[in-house]
């Protein structure tokens, strides 16, 4: 004897033998592809909305999946995990004791990674950014502000998963760098947490003097470093032409691609172990000149250009480029000129 499975079956509304299938609520199912719903028994299709772990069924948005230790995770459910803590950067730990061990403290009832100071680079970042994200990016902001740097404290910061640190080559009375956690290139995370955070525009909209930077890092999944470096070739001369000022600074000096490549920290743009660093961005004046930049980084990673001769083309009225620099309060013509001279003697 045969019957036909519910058009909600995994395998749609076909004939199967009666012996393989059981009747829920009128509708038949496999019985491979049921199980009994952990709080009553009662029986329920895998196909409406439930997973099924160990033996039995459990709502799919009750499950989370859960840090056991600093390096295992298990996918649970809510009433496996009594003690379960849910930590500002959407990560499950299954008690205390694992949250601490996985780096996680309870700072005024957040659990959030902290650092143990608010020295330079001394933490811990957070990270954004999905795990299928291909372009990450992360900003260094600094800020000579004195006001800014009391009123805010490095924990207030903490809590939104952004960090704010000192920075030796700022002043110690006034001088903080805001750093980002890693955010998915092209997802709209960045903006929307500046936006819900006054916190965060208030710092990115500090003061700041000719000593201030905004560096920004670039990694990409599918590629290393150093095809980044070259995937981003032909834009150096495009940076150089709009920030000339920065390209003899000591900490960001301009070079020719091939002894940036070769050579330390303090060049225009710098191939670390994991990202790119582009140190060629001067201070970021405000809110807009961030995502301005975070656009113009979208731009670059979206327009792969391979010779010296395209841009120049791209910088007339009507393209995207021309547009999105004269947002940015750039010269045209002064940026034309800058790009054809820097590609010759800097490419």
């Amino acid at each position: 004897m045969e019957v036909v499975l519910s058009r909600n079956s995994a395998l749609g509304a076909i004939k199967a033998p009666a012996d393989l299938v059981v009747n829920v609520n009128g509708e038949f199912f496999l019985i491979e592809e049921c199980a009994p719903l952990w709080s009553s028994g009662t029986l329920v299709p895998l196909t409406a909305g439930f997973r099924k772990l160990g033996d039995k069924a459990y709502p799919a948005n009750e499950l989370r999946n859960v840090r056991t230790s600093r390096s295992a995770s298990a996918e649970m459910h809510v009433s496996m995990t009594p003690d379960l803590v849910t930590c500002n950067d959407g990560t499950f730990c299954l008690n205390p004791a694992v949250a601490e061990a996985c780096g996680y403290r309870n700072v005024d009832g957040t659990w959030m990674v902290v650092h143990d100071n608010d020295g330079y680079h001394s933490g811990r970042r957070s990270d954004f950014s999905k795990s299928d994200s291909i372009y990450r990016v992360g900003f260094e902001i600094e800020k000579e502000d004195t006001t800014l740097k009391k009123k805010y404290p490095a924990i207030v910061v903490k809590k939104l998963g952004w960090a704010k640190e000192r920075d030796g080559s700022l002043s110690e009375e006034s001088g903080y760098e805001l750093v980002s956690p890693v955010y998915d290139l092209f997802e709209s995370r960045l903006e929307e947490d500046i936006d819900k955070h006054p916190v965060l525009q208030e710092l990115i909209n500090g003061k700041y003097s000719n000593r201030c930077g905004g560096h920004i890092n670039i990694s990409c999944t599918n590629c290393s470093v150093h095809d980044l470096f070259s995937q981003f070739k032909a834009y150096y001369p495009l940076l150089y032409a709009m920030y000339p000022k920065r390209t003899s600074v000591g900490a960001c000096q301009a070079r020719k691609s091939n002894d940036m490549l070769r050579g330390g920290k303090y060049s225009a743009v710098h191939c670390k172990d994991y990202a790119l660093e582009f140190r060629i961005f001067p201070a970021v004046h405000n809110v807009t000149d961030l995502i301005w930049r975070l656009n113009f980084m979208r731009f670059m990673a979206n327009t792969r250009i391979s010779d010296f001769e395209t841009i120049p083309k791209l910088l007339t009225e009507g393209t995207s480029l021309y547009t999105l620099m004269k947002e940015g309060g750039f010269d045209i013509k002064q940026l034309v000129e800058g790009y054809n001279t820097y590609s010759k003697t800097h490419a």
